[in-house]
């Protein structure tokens, strides 16, 4: 009765502790963590007690904004991914696999990429955000996936966007977070975000002397 009493109370607790608001989450397998057959799955922000182990409110808010670009089309669909060194690689070994993916093609890519299966380096500079919008309309391109801070913080996501084609990826405002230690310096020194003490500087001469 002692044991029951307490997985009880343990269960209670652990529910109490674990959940504030359920989302539903389309869920398909690789390469975004999702099945090619869909079904609904909890997706839960945790309160501050919850476990270490337990999903942060961040990520889940990124699985859920990936999630829904993709089950708005649960069809196969042709990806684009920018970027050339090993993190795309790795996205391209990832996406590869799903069953959703039908062709993947990586701007510029790199030898890596070139030998995984469905994938197609093709020489698109990222930096002409207008000959990637042409890309991905003459070739059927649902998805873009942008890697690099560099285009991101370009404006190439908002771009991609604004021409109708979903992409995965920060707004060249968010990715200055990213691109500019400066700015995100700024911002937490504003909102009282505790970081290291700073300073910027134009002159080397005054550089030079902060750091005596």
């Amino acid at each position: 009765s002692s044991s029951s009493s307490s997985s009880s109370s343990s269960s209670s607790s652990s529910s109490r502790n674990n959940s504030i608001v359920t989302g539903m989450l389309l869920h398909h397998q690789a390469p975004f963590g999702l099945s090619s057959r869909p079904r609904a799955v909890p997706c839960t922000h945790i309160k501050r007690r919850a476990s270490p182990a337990a999903a942060s409110p961040q990520r889940l808010r990124s699985s859920r904004r990936l999630a829904a670009l993709l089950a708005a089309a649960l069809h196969e669909t042709n990806v684009l991914l920018i970027g050339n060194g090993g993190r795309e690689h790795a996205l391209a070994w990832k996406l590869s696999q799903s069953d959703l993916c039908k062709q993947l093609f990586v701007a510029p890519g790199n030898p890596g990429t070139a030998a995984e299966p469905k994938v197609q380096n093709i020489p698109l500079d990222p930096a002409d955000h207008a000959a990637v919008v042409e890309f991905c309309r003459a070739h059927d391109v649902g998805l873009v996936m942008v890697g690099p801070e560099a285009p991101l913080v370009a404006g190439l996501a908002d771009d991609v966007a604004a021409a109708g084609i979903r992409v995965f990826g920060p707004s060249a405002a968010a990715a200055q977070l990213e691109g500019s230690k400066k700015f995100m310096k700024d911002v937490c020194k504003k909102y009282n975000i505790p970081t290291a003490a700073y300073e910027t500087f134009t002159e080397p001469d005054a550089a030079k002397e902060y750091i005596r």
